[in-house]
């Protein structure tokens, strides 16, 4: 009441929701208040109100007093911006949830729950902290709307999780099929050996980032300038590793006949630092290591990068080779 007089609030746009789970009498005292709507009924909602002051309970006469010490009209412009809702208007449980999804016009791909806990846990703290500094917790339109579009934009920001690595099983006749692809050839460069452990496990990255990609794609998490931008951000990275580790093993004394295993061990760090890596994707975080180290051996597979620090040309000379 002290703040319509004092018009800290514009009472033309504000509404006052009484909300219960339980059931009101048709008959109570609120629910007449819900239900009078026109000058005759709110009328009436003052007389009974005044009537119920001249015995107010214990403890609470102080506050009762003080509405009542308000005219007429200014508690008719409260009472007619007066909304009650109880436990037959989906006032709790899944069909609360349900109805503020719908009021809010959630986005469907955000977890409704989530927008909802985090709003009413903002709603709370604000509260709280207002009523700590004896100052009456109003929450603006503003505010209320300012929050949820950051709750939405930070929730659609992780909108998409990664198949989890187990769950995209690779079969044997599948990396078989893939033991003659270039990527494969670079790691061969760098004296990983055919049945070595990290050569499988590259191929089945390979496997995996390509069918997770398509997954993402597919289901509208990602666009394909969202790829292109990852993509862009690996190259750069590796540019840079590739650029230090090549600087140092050219500055290193040594005889030619240990050149070709300090190619190959600068080769297997490049290689190493390069996929021991997570980047993210669409403005995400990536969890699954899987989507990096499979998409440099993308990359690899088509010679944008490479791992051993001649790779260029070996694999320009073995296409000479080969050529008729």
């Amino acid at each position: 009441m002290k703040a319509i007089i004092e018009e800290d609030i514009d009472l033309g746009n504000t509404e006052f929701h009484l909300v219960t789970n339980k059931i009101l009498s048709p008959r109570s005292f609120l629910k007449k208040i819900a239900n009078a709507k026109d000058n005759n009924g709110i009328d009436e909602c003052i007389k009974e109100l005044r009537d119920l002051g001249r015995s107010p309970p214990p403890g609470l006469a102080h506050l009762i007093q003080s509405v009542l010490s308000y005219n007429d009209q200014t508690l008719k412009d409260l009472i007619q911006r007066i909304y009650v809702t109880d436990g037959t208007d989906s006032s709790h449980g899944q069909q609360l949830k349900e109805k503020i999804a719908s009021n809010l016009q959630i986005p469907s791909n955000v977890s409704t729950n989530d927008v909802i806990l985090f709003l009413l846990g903002w709603l709370h703290k604000t509260s709280m902290e207002l009523w700590e500094k004896q100052q009456p917790a109003w929450i603006t339109k503003e505010a209320f709307n300012n929050q949820m579009f950051r709750i939405v934009e930070r929730l659609r920001n992780r909108a998409f999780r990664e198949t989890a690595k187990d769950l995209l099983p690779v079969s044997e006749e599948d990396r078989k099929a893939h033991k003659g692809r270039i990527f494969v050839m670079q790691l061969l460069q760098i004296a990983i050996d055919e049945n070595n452990e990290q050569l499988i496990e590259a191929i089945d990255d390979f496997i995996r980032c390509s069918l997770e990609l398509i997954r993402l794609s597919t289901e509208g998490n990602i666009t394909e300038r969202d790829i292109k931008e990852f993509e862009g951000h690996l190259v750069d990275r590796w540019k840079k590793i590739f650029a230090l580790h090549k600087r140092q093993m050219q500055r290193m004394q040594r005889t030619p006949s240990d050149d070709r295993k300090a190619a190959e061990e600068t080769g297997y760090e490049i290689f190493h630092e390069s996929t021991n890596h997570r980047e993210p994707l669409a403005c995400q975080q990536t969890e699954e290591y899987y989507l990096t180290s499979g998409y440099y051996h993308r990359l690899a597979d088509s010679l944008e990068v490479g791992w051993h620090p001649d790779f260029r040309e070996i694999f320009k000379q073995n296409k000479e080779n080969t050529s008729p």
